[in-house]
C-alpha cells in the first residue's frame, strides 16, 4: 500500500488550560506520602500506625477520598513486597470533591503526624510555540 492509499487517523485539536488551572475531568487532589509504619483503614476512613495512633482528615471537606496510587501492592502483605514497592505502596491521593481548590488543604494535611510528604499534583502542560 502506498503512502498515498493509507488512511490519515483524524487530528483532534486539544485546547489546555493555563499551567497550573485545573485540567477538565481531573478531580482537584493532593499527593501524600506517609511516613513509615503508617498505613490506611478502610474502615475507620483513617491513616493509622502501629502503635494505635491515627490521623482523621477532620478539616477536609465532605466526600473527599482517599486512593492508594499503588491499590495491587496495598492489597498484599507488607513483609512480602520488596523495599521499593514498600516505598510507593506509601503514597495516595486525595481526591477533593469537584471545585475544591487543593491549595487551601495542602497545610493542613502537612501537619498530619503520617505525612512523610504532601504536594499538589504535577502541573501538566503542553510545551507553548514561539
Amino acid at each position: 500500500m502506498s503512502e498515498e492509499q493509507c488512511p490519515t487517523p483524524a487530528m483532534i485539536a486539544t485546547v489546555m488550560p493555563p499551567p497550573g488551572e485545573p485540567i477538565p475531568g481531573m478531580p482537584p487532589h493532593l499527593v501524600l506520602k506517609l511516613k513509615s509504619g503508617w498505613r490506611f483503614d478502610r474502615e475507620a476512613n483513617a491513616f493509622v500506625d502501629t502503635h494505635g495512633r491515627s490521623a482523621e482528615a477532620a478539616e477536609l471537606p465532605a466526600g473527599t477520598t482517599f486512593v492508594p496510587v499503588t491499590p495491587t501492592l496495598q492489597r498484599k502483605r507488607a513483609a512480602r513486597l520488596s523495599a521499593a514497592e514498600r516505598d510507593l505502596a506509601r503514597y495516595f491521593q486525595i481526591v477533593l470533591p469537584a471545585g475544591a481548590d487543593p491549595r487551601a488543604y495542602l497545610d493542613a494535611v502537612r501537619r498530619w503526624p503520617c505525612a512523610a510528604e504532601v504536594q499538589l499534583p504535577p502541573v501538566v502542560s503542553l510545551p507553548q510555540g514561539a
